[in-house]
């Protein structure tokens, strides 16, 4: 696939989960009288609306160019918008109307949640070491080993209740680690403002995901919500000003 097809096909997914996520929400808004539920919606449209942003963001930037850099970063962004489809769930909650079966939602949950936080330690091990053979196989090792590790986990078959479980909290608590300490590394070893900033947001954006997916009370997924959000707006600001690709 040339890049020009590659970073088209992302913005219409993106797109397309846009429109999907937003859609259940205002029908979920809508329809129920639930506080915690009406927050739950509009922190959801503030990530799906901030994840398209992003996406246009990198789509603008990227121009014709695709690196290694660049798969690594569209595979993210789209583990990040494939896992806000878990709206689907509260859908099937309000209408009774089943879009997927619970037990398709936790397992392509658990895939995105993990391979987000692989391609972003790759990212990081891309950005110390261009080497394209050394990076292809990390690559294609990561997303292989997660496919396996998210079908044979042992976990809730319901959505509210995959986190609950030991193993698939401690692999997620595991690579959220080894992602932050990756890219605070870089952090502190980037000789650029924006760079710096740059590994900032994602770091914001992996925190915000953790609290906001794995603690259910409202204020754990408001404050989730906010430092992703604000890690977002980040990554776009420094990107456009700065022409730094994410």
């Amino acid at each position: 696939m040339n890049s020009k097809a590659a970073r088209f096909s992302f913005l219409l997914f993106q797109l397309l989960v846009f429109i999907l996520g937003i859609g259940i929400c205002i029908f979920g808004i809508v329809r129920t009288d639930d506080t915690e539920a009406i927050y739950r919606y509009i922190c959801a449209v503030a990530r799906i609306i901030i994840l398209l942003l992003i996406s246009a963001t990198y789509f603008k930037m990227s121009g014709s160019t695709f690196s290694q850099g660049s798969s690594f970063m569209m595979l993210c962004i789209f583990c990040l918008s494939f896992a806000e489809l878990r709206v689907i769930s509260d859908f099937t909650l309000l209408t009774g109307i089943s879009i997927m079966p619970p037990r398709a939602i936790v397992r392509t949950q658990l895939l995105s949640q993990f391979l987000l936080h692989i391609c972003l330690i790759g990212y990081a091990v891309y950005y110390q070491n261009s080497e394209y053979t050394t990076n292809s196989r990390f690559l294609l090792l990561g997303v292989g080993a997660t496919v396996f590790l998210s079908l044979v986990i042992p976990s809730s078959q319901t959505l509210p209740g995959m986190w609950t479980h030991t193993a698939p909290l401690l692999v997620l608590s595991v690579l959220a680690v080894v992602t932050l300490f990756t890219h605070f590394v870089l952090t502190t070893s980037e000789p650029t403002t924006a760079g710096a900033i740059r590994h900032v947001s994602i770091m914001l954006m992996v925190v915000g995901n953790f609290i906001g997916i794995v603690f259910s009370g409202m204020t754990f997924i408001i404050v989730g919500t906010s430092l992703f959000v604000v890690g977002g707006i980040l990554a776009v600001t420094v990107t456009l000003r700065n022409s730094v690709i994410l």
